[in-house]
């Protein structure tokens, strides 16, 4: 039985470029209280960069989402990592790290997306993470609540 910890650990992995709007919303709203921490992580797959990992650098645009959270948080409760190797494990392995309560997820990719480990790292987290894992739906809130 793992100890009740009174600050909430919210981990968001980054899987491609960005956190989806779905992600950032529901990681807001349970970041909203000042007893919780922000653990960003960015995982890309061992086998490289023709899978859609974070090293296919794109045009450039506005700030992105992940940067955005990190900044509503502060500095104070936000950490960024980044992990090379089997996606899922990488996240799990963080997220006892870091003792995260929760795990919030995008929603999955189109079925015919270059990023296809990003659906399998989602499949495998929601099965096999003994933690919360939220998988935010952008047409519905779906944060998990206290």
């Amino acid at each position: 039985m793992r100890a009740h910890h009174a600050t909430r650990t919210v981990l968001v992995p980054i899987l491609g470029d960005d956190i989806s709007a779905a992600a950032f919303a529901t990681a807001s709203s349970l970041l909203a209280r000042n007893a919780s921490r922000l653990v960003l992580l960015h995982v890309s797959p061992a086998h490289g960069c023709a899978h859609g990992s974070p090293a296919v650098r794109r045009c450039p645009r506005a700030l992105p989402r992940w940067r955005r959270l990190a900044e509503s948080v502060g500095p104070d409760r936000t950490f960024v990592e980044a992990v090379t190797g089997n996606p899922p494990a990488e996240v799990l392995a963080e997220a006892d790290r870091f003792h995260s309560d929760t795990i919030i997820l995008g929603p999955p990719k189109p079925a015919t997306s270059r990023d296809a480990w990003i659906n399998r790292t989602i499949a495998q987290l929601e099965r096999r993470s003994p933690r919360r894992v939220c998988v935010a739906n952008a047409r519905r809130s779906n944060a998990p609540h206290d």
